[in-house]
């Protein structure tokens, strides 16, 4: 089968999604049609790479013009290679990509689309009427949870049998080891490991994530803000108020880096944790979360989305918050911390890992997105919902 992937946002972590889900199509010819920041660019590819999209660093309103121009150019490769189905990952400007979903419809393509997010985050329901025309151009949607296929079919009134539930597959970015390396031995010093257990909250820093539930848990619980074994550490950067952030300063087990972290900054503050803090308000599935799994990493999630489905296949890969509080947080990290405490590296956790890794892994994500190729392909998937 020979497949167009379109991907206006493939870079960073998001190139690396693209690049482990299509390294895994072994039976396809894929053409990706990406961003000129792709960072596997210029390696050995087992696909074909076009960047199309080059709209990051312009201003508005350029930013908006390139993106149309690019989608332009989108249409016209799509036209040239008539591919067996074309499948979308991201949009960036609704009703002009909308326009380009109905016209390759015309041309009888079918269309495939992955909704990481169902509608974009802290957004509400502001694009709601335009996601509603897009997936209902789609011959099949991919979610990667349940939970998400019950919220897709409902939201956008969409039947059942025209969604597919393909996970997200572990998640690591692409390092340089000699700069790991050093960021693992100058962290390592910085976060004082061998005294204190530490409780991460890493990545894009924002509100639908519950930070603002952690600054409320240190604000209010004297026993977090006294415990010496502990660290909390809050690094990455993101949209939350700075004023708000600097609340967790005065304490003393608390750790801030707010700013752009490195791919290798990331990963050693990753390796070096403890435990992951996941309270968020909504959520698909978290990148955060399979970066954990694929370091064997435990976690604290709340009960949105599809952060609670790993415990389905290892119980013990972390902790489930009661509810959607800061004494639910405090609770929680109290249960992890006497887990970890008593926690030895047995051959059972390992197995436990090791199956939830497997579960996750890109050889059976890339397997079944082409089985999914296949059957919109044949026409056995519905055309409109």
């Amino acid at each position: 089968m020979k497949i167009v992937f379109i991907d206006p946002q493939s870079y960073e972590g998001l190139a690396s999604y693209d690049h482990s889900l299509i390294s895994n199509m072994l039976e396809s010819k894929v053409i990706l049609m990406g961003n000129k920041l792709f960072e596997f660019a210029k390696e050995e590819r087992a696909y074909e790479f076009l960047p199309v999209f080059k709209y990051n660093r312009m201003m508005q309103p350029f930013k908006t013009l390139s993106y149309i121009k690019s989608l332009r150019t989108v249409m016209t490769e799509i036209v040239k290679e008539k591919p067996d189905a074309v499948h979308f990952q991201w949009f960036k400007a609704p009703k002009a990509d909308l326009l380009l979903l109905k016209r390759v419809k015309r041309l009888g393509i079918p269309i495939v689309i992955t909704a990481h997010n169902i509608l974009p985050h802290d957004t509400e329901e502001r694009y709601l009427s335009d996601y509603r025309k897009i997936y209902r151009s789609a011959s099949r949607i991919i979610v990667h949870t349940d939970h998400s296929k019950s919220e897709m079919a409902s939201l956008m009134r969409i039947k059942e049998e025209k969604i597919s539930v393909i996970p997200h597959g572990t998640h690591r970015l692409r390092i340089d080891e000699e700069a790991f390396s050093e960021c693992l031995n100058r962290i390592a010093k910085l976060l004082n490991k061998e005294r204190r257990l530490v409780f991460s909250f890493l990545g894009h820093i924002s509100y639908y994530k519950g930070i603002d539930l952690i600054i409320e848990a240190w604000e209010n619980s004297k026993r977090l803000q006294k415990d010496e074994q502990i660290l909390l550490l809050v690094a990455g950067r993101g949209n939350y108020p700075s004023n708000e952030l600097s609340k967790l300063a005065k304490f003393d087990n608390v750790l801030l880096d707010i700013r752009g972290l490195s791919n290798e900054e990331f990963e050693a503050y990753l390796e070096l944790s403890d435990a992951m803090l996941l309270p968020y308000r909504q959520i698909s599935q978290s990148g955060i979360m399979l970066s954990a799994i694929n370091r064997s990493k435990p976690f604290i999630v709340s009960k949105v989305g599809g952060l609670t489905d790993p415990f389905s296949y290892f119980k013990e890969c972390g902790w489930i918050m009661d509810n959607h509080d800061w004494r639910s947080i405090e609770k929680a990290i109290y249960e992890a911390k006497v887990s970890l405490e008593k926690h030895s590296n047995t051959s059972d956790s390992e197995e436990g890992w090791k199956k939830l890794q497997e579960a996750y892994s890109w050889e059976r994500i890339g397997q079944m997105t082409e089985e999914l190729y296949e059957h919109v392909r044949k026409g056995n998937s519905p055309q409109s919902s």
